[in-house]
């Protein structure tokens, strides 16, 4: 784990958590953001590995900056909150948050629950060759030039490159797709593939990643 984020308008529980993290990984960059404007500008700006989120913040709530952050990225978050309310914590788990724990924080719970989050993320993390894929990011890095994906390109690459160096197959494609295999389903894959293949290409000035089989479906190829 490299960045953590800790959204905390409480400077004496951010210093707690500070430091439990500084002690469980010391090489870890951690940012503290004390409302959740600036938490949101400082998740599109540095791009952490684990957010670690009050409910109540002075400017928006809580429930607000999750909206927020899902709109663009599926980064873990583990919401903390002195809230005894389940409800507060349905809701935040319904509107994304991964987990959740109460404060002040309980050093062994919290290290155990964020060690589950990594272990997750690493689960969504695929390698082949030269290329990394980050399902939560939904990002693509080839010989350290990163691609941001859409949603459905997001699809495609997971498939692509859990199956490489084999071809992933029209009906594995369109079915994980939209769920169905059929010719207009294949059209509309071909045209997110396009697209898909034109980002790579105008981001690292590598063509043919995504190789086509004739009658088959596609494949990777290790630049």
């Amino acid at each position: 784990m490299d960045k953590i984020l800790i959204i905390e308008d409480d400077i004496k529980i951010a210093d707690v958590f500070f430091s439990i993290f500084k002690l469980s990984w010391p090489g870890a960059e951690i940012t503290i953001a004390e409302s959740g404007e600036q938490g949101i500008q400082n998740v599109e700006k540095i791009q952490p590995e684990i957010i670690i989120l009050d409910i109540g913040l002075p400017d928006i709530s809580g429930f607000e900056v999750i909206k927020d952050i899902r709109y663009f990225t599926d980064i873990p978050i583990l919401v903390i909150t002195a809230r005894t309310d389940e409800l507060d914590v349905v809701k935040a788990l319904e509107l994304g948050a991964n987990d959740f724990i109460s404060k002040p924080p309980r050093k062994m719970e919290l290290i155990a629950r964020i060690k589950a989050l990594v272990r997750k993320k690493a689960i969504d993390n695929f390698n082949f060759g030269n290329i990394s894929f980050d399902k939560t990011q939904r990002t693509i890095h080839i010989k350290d030039q990163k691609i941001n994906l859409s949603i459905y390109e997001s699809l495609i690459f997971e498939k692509l490159i859990m199956v490489a160096p084999n071809t992933a197959t029209y009906t594995q494609l369109t079915e994980c797709l939209w769920g169905e295999d059929n010719e207009e389903n294949i059209k509309k894959l071909k045209v997110h593939i396009q697209y898909l293949r034109t980002k790579i290409e105008k981001t690292t000035n590598i063509s043919s990643v995504i190789v086509n089989r004739s009658g088959l479906g596609y494949f990777l190829r290790n630049p």
